[in-house]
């Protein structure tokens, strides 16, 4: 069947009205912590839409699940949905779901160059940089703070920190201007972390604190997995409070588990030894840097399992 002759359910922008708020729906339902929801909603959507899904959706649908399924470890499946959502929205010239789909190959390709020992960051940098500039050139201000912000963690890792902070600035601006809390998180946690890492703690944990605030008015318990790990941590090396940190590393891990989100379980647990290992005690520090060790084998996060295995050997030379 010719694309031209494709049937759509009554009227056709409509259709696609109903679609988009659909896709929305399941973004929100992921932020809640419902991700198993937001995945069987966006394949059901994908299935049901058939040839009567208009082109532009299909994209942005498959750019939604992408951007879904590589939080599970399916990083292949997201590559190849990502890719087939751009070729669709590139042959419909249609920037908004080309800058979506290039966002989540530059997901990928920035997991897998970080935390997984395989691809490159200049892989990623070029995907988001490309998604930036459609974002720019359709005035998508809050795709462009996280597209900033994701390029600025990019520079922070190639050792290019006055881009990265140029960045976080540039983002966090857009953010506040737009009134997206979603947007302001990121750039928080790394000015943040350049504060912590020039001997500034109390303004580390500020930001840290900010960035927490943000994402809980955002409503995004995808970030808050990882937030609440800085204030936790910071928090107790500022304040000394061990229960505090605690219970906010149990509300991270629980978030990171109802989502299946291995990659954030494993911080959870890291940060959670950090946490044991600056108060003293070693024995649970250990414990908590094996179930991180476990769990990052299995999800073939072989960088991140190797930093943790540092950290367990530190404290046993500490020990002997």
């Amino acid at each position: 069947m010719d694309r031209s002759e494709r049937i759509v359910p009554g009227d056709a922008n409509g259709f696609a009205e109903l679609l988009s708020a659909a896709r929305d729906a399941a973004t929100q339902l992921e932020h809640d912590g419902r991700s198993d929801l937001a995945i069987r909603l966006l394949k059901g959507l994908l299935k049901a839409g058939g040839v009567s899904c208009p082109d532009t959706e299909a994209a942005r649908l498959r750019a939604a699940l992408a951007g879904m399924i590589w939080k599970r470890g399916e990083m292949a499946k997201a590559r190849a949905l990502a890719a087939d959502a751009l070729k669709i929205a590139e042959r419909d010239a249609h920037d908004e779901a080309r800058s979506e789909a290039l966002f989540v190959l530059g997901e990928v390709a920035y997991i897998e160059a970080a935390y997984m020992g395989r691809a490159s960051l200049d892989d990623a940098l070029e995907h988001h940089e490309r998604a930036l500039e459609l974002r720019r050139r359709i005035g998508d201000h809050r795709g462009e703070s996280l597209s900033l912000s994701r390029i600025g963690v990019i520079h922070e890792r190639m050792d290019e920190p006055e881009r990265a902070r140029a960045c976080y600035e540039e983002a966090l601006r857009i953010a506040e201007e737009s009134d997206f809390p979603e947007g302001m998180s990121r750039p928080y946690v790394h000015i943040g972390v350049a504060k912590e890492l020039a001997g500034d703690m109390e303004g580390a944990l500020a930001d840290y604190r900010r960035s927490v605030a943000a994402v809980r008015r955002a409503h995004d318990v995808h970030a808050l997995s990882f937030d609440l790990c800085n204030v936790a941590s910071a928090g107790f090396r500022v304040e000394g409070d061990l229960h505090a940190a605690i219970e906010l590393l149990r509300e991270a891990r629980e978030y990171a588990e109802g989502m299946r989100f291995e990659l954030a379980n494993v911080r959870v647990h890291q940060v959670t030894g950090d946490v044991y290992a600056a108060a003293g005690r070693p024995g649970d520090a250990r414990q908590e840097y094996e179930a991180a060790i476990a769990i990052a084998d299995a999800a073939d996060l072989a960088p991140f399992a190797a930093y943790v295995r540092e950290k367990m050997a530190a404290i046993a030379d500490e020990s002997e």
